[in-house]
């Protein structure tokens, strides 16, 4: 059954996706450090990161979000109290939103919001089990590469021109760069499902790699990405 197979995970897949996911968060606290919304909410900068409607926290209590976010990524990538760890990091992103919206932000509390459904006790008990809120955590990565494509097809990215006026890519440059992102957000959950997950991961690596790398703003959005992938890698890879 397709609803089994989306399910079934091991533990060292579960480990892997640990990681990048408190990966994603430290970045994600990391960005949010560099970009001054400390200054925002010290009322230094203009509020142009806070969303309307909502009472902008005083620093402190951006101080106990940016903590909340620090102990749980140390959690995940350390591997313990990985529960706690994940109900932690729910309630950070949360305040954050509340905050200031992002759509990397808002995938992650996704993500969190799925893996705290059912958090297993590792190691598991059987060399694989059936978690039904892994199988919601990898249909979300066809989502985003699905939604991606199709925004880029209408938006017009296929031209090259977006890459051309965003990073000064030669026109010629872009005019293959841009179908070739499309093609690759394509071929990647297409080898995770289909082909080979150990060379689709490779793919999504290298190109949310190259993302973080002209846009290094989008780091928690590209490692919450490999966080989902890895998921489809088997234990023996």
């Amino acid at each position: 059954m397709l609803s089994a197979r989306l399910g079934r995970v091991t533990a060292p897949q579960l480990r892997r996706f640990y990681f990048l996911l408190g990966s994603a968060l430290a970045s994600r606290l990391l960005i949010d450090e560099q970009s001054g919304i400390w200054r925002v909410h010290n009322q230094e900068l203009f509020p142009w990161r806070h969303l309307p409607g909502l009472p902008l926290y005083p620093t402190w209590m951006l101080a106990i979000e940016w903590a909340l976010l620090a102990a749980s990524a140390a959690g995940l990538l350390w591997g313990h109290w990985v529960k706690a760890a994940l109900r932690v990091a729910l309630l950070a992103l949360a305040m954050g939103l509340s905050q200031r919206y992002a759509n990397q932000n808002a995938l992650l509390f996704l993500v969190l919001a799925f893996a705290n459904l059912e958090i297993p006790t590792l190691p598991l008990p059987t060399a694989r089990v059936i978690l039904p809120n892994v199988g919601l955590l990898r249909m979300q990565l066809f989502i985003v590469y699905g939604f991606s494509v199709v925004n880029k097809i209408v938006s017009g990215f296929l031209s090259g021109e977006t890459l051309s006026n965003l990073f000064a890519f030669p026109r010629g440059l872009a005019a293959y760069a841009a179908p070739g992102a499309v093609a690759a957000e394509l071929i990647i959950p297409a080898l995770l499902w289909f082909g080979n997950p150990g060379l689709g991961f490779i793919g999504a690596a290298l190109l949310h790699g190259l993302f973080a790398w002209f846009m290094p703003s989008v780091w928690p959005f590209s490692l919450t990405m490999l966080a989902l992938a890895v998921l489809f890698v088997p234990a023996s890879v």
